[in-house]
């Protein structure tokens, strides 16, 4: 379909959902932004070669349950963040912010996964020479320097003050007099975008 379009043409072209978006950026750089789940990615000039433009994008699965791989002492306090394609590497570091919903009393890191959906998920810190590094983590948001793309969530360690905002709700349905019986479902999730949709 992109074949047949010319570089300026497929620069100029974004595709969005409220959880994906995709585009083609060169070495003049650009930007891409989830406004719903405030993910914002942006490549500066000169982070990608002087070649064709090259497709990336940046996705939230809205779906998602809690973070699978994430083992004690951690515990995910962000959503999975996708930066694809998964290892393209950057001459220039790449930002990428993201929200996290934890109080300043975590010791809080970033975490990512190269594994694919056929192996198990492993989730690592950042090595700062050849990943990249947290550079911020306040007022709920995490930015990210990246020399490479991949799967990225912010972690933490509980210290004894640690808080973590949680929603709850009960459902049941309609009531029904002649029934002694009724049935309550309790529920807790994240505070943030994406465990609202689930």
């Amino acid at each position: 379909m992109t074949a047949a379009l010319t570089e300026d043409e497929l620069l100029q072209k974004t595709f969005k959902l409220p959880y994906i978006a995709i585009t083609y950026i060169n070495d003049r750089g650009g930007s891409l932004t989830l406004e719903k789940y405030r993910v914002h990615m942006y490549i500066p000039r000169g982070a990608l070669a002087k070649d064709s433009p090259q497709l990336v994008y940046i996705f939230v699965d809205p779906s998602a349950p809690p973070v699978d791989g994430v083992n004690p002492p951690y515990v995910a306090l962000s959503p999975m963040i996708q930066c694809g394609p998964t290892g393209l590497k950057f001459l220039d570091s790449v930002v990428v912010s993201f929200p996290h919903h934890a109080n300043n009393e975590w010791e809080l890191s970033t975490r990512m996964c190269h594994s694919d959906e056929t192996t198990p998920t492993i989730w690592q810190a950042l090595d700062a020479e050849k990943d990249g590094t947290m550079v911020l983590s306040r007022d709920n948001k995490v930015v990210l320097l990246l020399k490479h793309f991949t799967r990225f969530v912010a972690g933490g360690v509980a210290c004894e003050e640690s808080a973590k905002p949680m929603k709850t709700g009960a459902f049941g349905s309609f009531y029904d007099p002649s029934d002694a019986r009724y049935a309550v479902r309790i529920h807790v999730w994240n505070n943030d975008p994406v465990a609202e949709k689930v």
